[in-house]
């Protein structure tokens, strides 16, 4: 026996809707995994345009609701159609809390992540004091760690720099761990510690630094940096 036509109504509007479900589903699980740890660089741009494809999918489904709803008064049996026209406001109801909760949530996330990328120009023009020769060294980076070498006595360097965005360890005299949170160039965040007092030297939320490290005698840098170059205030602190 052959479908009828309010059967044939009800069943494509149903398989419509779910492929649009079934894209968005898949959409936010790939756009939750890629985000997953600290954005790369090379992520951003492909989190970008996945979040703007879910965000055209979502308007298509809202629109395909409406559509739906047009086509499923259509149906001529009663209890047929209410039941699928209840379905569908339930249907609405929930995919209008996921839209809101996207939008929200891992948008925005995505959204200041690319705004805290961008407070950097790449690559980055940095000035920083060097371990060896105690000279003045300017070099570019697209990077936040590295090596450079010192244009005057030609040595490695290994740089770290950022901006910070928080800071614990810092007053007093006494040796303790400082712990320096800093937004990366690349997007994200890093951490770097080490071992040490305040020497005469402050670190404030927002300020652009550099750590600058010497290599050992055999070979490797250290966990404590030479000098802290603050960008921000124009210091450059030997530790």
């Amino acid at each position: 026996m052959g479908k009828t036509a309010d059967e044939t109504i009800l069943e494509r509007e149903v398989l419509k809707i779910r492929e649009l479900e079934e894209h968005i589903k898949a959409n936010l699980s790939a756009f939750s995994d890629d985000s997953a740890g600290e954005p790369r660089q090379e992520d951003i741009e492909h989190l970008g345009n996945l979040a703007t494809e879910t965000l055209r999918m979502m308007d298509r489904l809202d629109q395909q609701l409406t559509d739906s709803e047009k086509e499923l008064n259509k149906i001529k049996a009663k209890k047929m159609r209410e039941s699928a026209l209840n379905g569908l406001r339930i249907k609405r109801k929930h995919f209008e809390k996921l839209k809101s909760s996207y939008e929200k949530g891992f948008k925005q996330g995505y959204d200041e992540g690319l705004n805290k990328k961008a407070k950097f120009e790449i690559p980055l023009t940095v000035n920083i004091v060097c371990p060896y020769c105690n000279s003045e060294t300017k070099f570019k980076t697209k990077v936040t760690e590295g090596e450079c070498n010192c244009s005057n006595c030609d040595k490695p360097i290994l740089f770290i720099v950022g901006e910070v965005v928080g800071v614990r360890g810092l007053g007093g005299y006494t040796v303790k761990p400082v712990v320096v949170r800093i937004s990366k160039l690349e997007g994200g965040e890093r951490t770097v510690s080490w071992m040490g007092s305040n020497a005469g030297y402050d670190l404030r939320g927002g300020d652009r630094i550099a750590l600058v490290y010497k290599k050992k005698l055999f070979g490797g840098y250290g966990t404590k940096p030479c000098f802290v170059c603050n960008h921000s205030l124009q210091e450059f602190v030997k530790l």
